[in-house]
């Protein structure tokens, strides 16, 4: 013990200031760690305050999302509810367009039974190239009668309407030639000359060697020079001349005062 303590009171002798060498050491390190408390708190505090405004802003996020995703559904159920509503709108005109179409085809059928009633009672009733109306008897037999008694009466009109008549229900009818190579003179007797070279042009396709053929030609020349056409109506007497039919030299002689 005694060597102990002459130690320490050497040390003491030979380092007079190593205690206070010491102590400063120790305030050093306990003011850089005041220091550094300081700055972990500044740290801290800014730390908070940043933490706070995040959290404040994703509150304000979320609210507008959730406002967002309420306007979208809110949007959408209206969008729905005006769908369902143009839907049911639809299906109400359908429905009424539906009844009304049956309706209208309901009507038109009966309308088609009194006219068929109507028909067996009466005949057909058609009008005449002279504006007349006439009645015409619906057996083929009967119709052929009406036109034969229309001819020999010299009424172009009725035998004109009885012949198209006869032509558009029996086309299988042995008297069709005959009657269609009628039927231009007729339209050119009523003074239908467009209507007479169309009927000549059916003929000539359907019967290019008919017996009828001279007719059908003659009555093309005549109306073709009535409306002008002096090509069609020299060609035509032309070809009647070269026939040796005596209309085809008279039309040609008949042209020189009209045509060039």
């Amino acid at each position: 013990m005694k060597k102990k303590g002459f130690y320490l009171l050497l040390l003491a002798l030979i380092f007079p200031n190593l205690g206070f060498v010491c102590a400063s050491r120790v305030e050093k390190m306990e003011a850089d760690i005041s220091a550094l408390r300081v700055q972990f708190q500044d740290i801290q505090k800014r730390t908070n305050k940043e933490q706070a405004e995040f959290t404040e802003m994703m509150n304000r996020v979320d609210a507008k999302l959730k406002k967002l995703d309420e306007d979208q559904a809110a949007q959408n159920e209206r969008v729905s509810q005006s769908s369902v509503e143009l839907s049911m709108a639809l299906e109400a005109e359908k429905r009424k367009l539906a009844q009304m179409q049956g309706r209208l085809e309901q009507q038109e059928h009966t309308m088609g039974l009194l006219q068929q009633a109507l028909e067996s009672v009466l005949g057909r009733a058609v009008a005449t190239g002279t504006g007349q109306t006439v009645v015409l008897p619906q057996t083929e037999a009967e119709l052929l009668q009406f036109i034969e008694v229309a001819r020999a009466a010299g009424d172009a009109g009725k035998e004109l309407a009885g012949s198209e008549e006869f032509l558009r229900l029996y086309p299988q009818s042995p008297e069709v030639e005959r009657l269609m190579g009628r039927v231009p003179g007729l339209h050119l007797a009523l003074g239908a000359n467009d209507a007479v070279i169309t009927a000549s042009t059916a003929y000539v396709k359907v019967y290019p060697k008919g017996q009828y053929l001279g007719d059908a030609i003659y009555a093309m020349g005549a109306a073709a020079a009535n409306v002008g056409n002096c090509e069609l109506a020299r060609k035509s007497f032309k070809y009647l001349s070269d026939s040796g039919d005596a209309r085809g030299q008279k039309g040609l002689t008949s042209l020189a005062g009209r045509c060039p």
